[in-house]
């Protein structure tokens, strides 16, 4: 362990990868992984905002200390939804007045750059083989100092809404979200982008809570990756220090969770559109994770990582249940399986396209219900999963851009990335089955049946 401009850092080599990790944590409780990958000519940084799009009400400030010492508020702030992802645009987004904006910066420096909104998460991420240093300050500043104005927002705004009218013309993606939504009471699980009501209604007042709370170093997390010499982190490590120093770092947000019913909002739902194949989908919320019992660090990879070979291993395209669907017509190769896990929900998304939308969702609940009911596990195949997702997890450490992404996912959940290797370890057969035995209860399935107009 050493101490450079207050950073404390560790370093800890992966004996599967190979890999070299360098873990920084500055006063302010701001965190930095660096991976080196020697001989790679790109390089990536993958900065992450502990704030999604379920994230609509929230403390403005936690009870741990601040740096430097300032005041902070303890007020619930509530937003509209869509908030997370309107913020993403704004730091983004073009000046009014100048047309440039952070991703016209980015180019002019030969930098690819871009940023998604997850439900309890906002990334921002470029990658580059010249000027990653400056990109890297431009980068920090523009998260770390949003330029939020009216004008802006109304630019926004009108940019958002257009993308939101032309999702909605897509059946498919519109039957996948009256699923989720139907499934949940509390979290806005089915738009992440928000509704034309919602994003009508965010305001400058808004995204400026979101920014104090959350887009400043003590909230956020940087992962960076490539071929780094020790000179070369220093100059970041320099740049970063300078950064925090000019920024008045406040405690940072708690965003609030309401508490969830175990029952599904709305069970079974119907929609038309002009569509040439119908097709269904179903939610089944797991009630075990909620905002009263949620998932941190290596629980939460653990139980994300088993539900995912779990459910494969039972519907995927190796499975009985699978392969017999497939040969009655029921399903085709647009059917999918997805188990999505963070902190307050987990949820076992199911669907795809049909001809008969209603038995074959039945079918499927059926067929998944008797398996977990009378144990038709197939222990072979539910290892050979977990081998097959280990394997696929360290050959994408090869890969620069999904290392760092993978090591700013791990450093959000406070565990190392290379965690995930015992993690994979811990993946036993018995204990996903009581952890996934929740989808036998009737009362957590919301179907949806799409059907032509």
């Amino acid at each position: 362990m050493s101490v450079y401009h207050g950073f404390i850092r560790n370093e800890k080599k992966d004996s599967l990868s190979h890999n070299m990790m360098y873990s920084y944590r500055h006063p302010s409780g701001f965190s930095l992984a660096v991976i080196l990958k020697p001989g790679f000519n790109k390089r990536c940084a993958y900065l992450g905002v502990p704030y999604g799009a379920i994230d609509q009400a929230f403390y403005a400030a936690g009870p741990e200390p601040v740096y430097p010492a300032s005041e902070h508020q303890t007020d619930l702030i509530r937003v509209p939804a869509g908030t997370a992802h309107f913020m993403e645009y704004n730091v983004f987004g073009r000046q009014p007045d100048s047309g440039w904006g952070l991703k016209q910066e980015m180019s002019a420096l030969g930098v690819e750059a871009n940023a998604y909104t997850d439900y309890a998460a906002t990334v921002f991420y470029f990658s580059c083989v010249d000027n990653f240093l400056l990109s890297l300050r431009q980068y920090f500043q523009a998260i770390c100092n949003p330029q939020i104005s009216g004008a802006k927002t109304r630019a926004v705004r009108d940019i958002i809404l257009s993308e939101i009218d032309m999702y909605a013309d897509n059946p498919y993606n519109r039957l996948y979200k009256t699923a989720m939504s139907n499934a949940y009471h509390q979290h806005n699980m089915a738009d992440l982008w928000g509704s034309p009501e919602t994003v009508q209604a965010i305001k400058e007042a808004d995204l400026q809570a979101v920014a104090a709370s959350f887009y400043q170093p003590s909230a956020i997390s940087l992962a960076i990756a490539g071929d780094f010499t020790e000179p070369e982190i220093r100059d970041i490590l320099d740049m970063l220090a300078e950064q925090i120093n000019q920024t008045v770092v406040t405690a940072g947000g708690r965003p609030v969770s309401q508490p969830e019913p175990d029952a599904v909002r709305v069970a079974e739902k119907t929609i038309y559109d002009e569509v040439e194949n119908e097709g269904f989908a179903i939610a089944l919320k797991n009630p075990r994770v909620n905002s009263q019992s949620p998932l941190d660090g290596a629980a939460r990879s653990l139980h994300e990582m088993a539900g995912q070979v779990f459910f494969d291993s039972l519907l995927g395209e190796a499975s009985p249940l699978y392969q017999t669907l497939y040969s009655e017509g029921l399903i085709n190769e647009s059917f999918f399986v997805e188990y999505n896990c963070d902190r307050t929900f987990a949820c076992l998304m199911l669907g795809g396209e049909t001809a008969a939308p209603e038995r074959a969702a039945e079918r499927v609940l059926q067929g998944l219900r008797t398996a977990v009911l009378q144990q038709q596990y197939d222990p072979l195949l539910f290892d050979s999963l977990t081998r097959a997702l280990a394997g696929a997890f360290l050959r994408s450490l090869d890969r620069v851009d999904q290392c760092c992404d993978r090591a700013l996912k791990a450093r959000m959940r406070n565990i190392d990335l290379f965690d995930y290797a015992s993690i994979f370890t811990r993946i036993n057969l018995e204990d996903t089955i009581q952890a996934m035995s929740f989808v036998s209860s009737p009362d957590v399935a919301a179907r949806v049946y799409l059907h032509k107009r």
